[in-house]
């Protein structure tokens, strides 16, 4: 009963672990709705038929859906950086974020 609520392991690394596994579950999401929308878009292109102003508004849902998905993209650099800034030793790449299944000792570490 020392350890009830699992505080003793509660380490800057498994709370690095914790927000890595948000964000990469969190990014997934966002990406798959932002394909969706991306799709959407060209489907309005396809039904415009020439009209001047559903151009305009495919055009402007393709460019919001391009500057999402950027932002997205972005968010996970951000999130990814601060993770490696608080596990050292860790090899910094562009996108670091690591988003492979949880096992072994990781399970351990994220099981409460």
């Amino acid at each position: 009963m020392d350890d009830f609520l699992g505080i003793q392991d509660f380490t800057v690394q498994r709370i690095a672990g914790i927000i890595t596994g948000f964000a990469c579950w969190l990014i997934g999401i966002v990406l798959a709705i932002m394909v969706i929308f991306l799709v959407w878009a060209g489907i309005q292109y396809f039904l415009a038929r020439g009209n001047e102003t559903k151009v305009a508004d495919a055009t402007k849902n393709l460019r919001w859906t391009l500057v999402g998905i950027l932002v997205i993209l972005a968010a996970n650099v951000i999130i990814a950086t601060i993770a490696n800034a608080l596990q050292p030793g860790l090899n910094y790449k562009l996108l670091p974020l690591n988003c492979s299944p949880v096992s072994g000792a990781q399970a351990k570490c994220l099981d409460f």
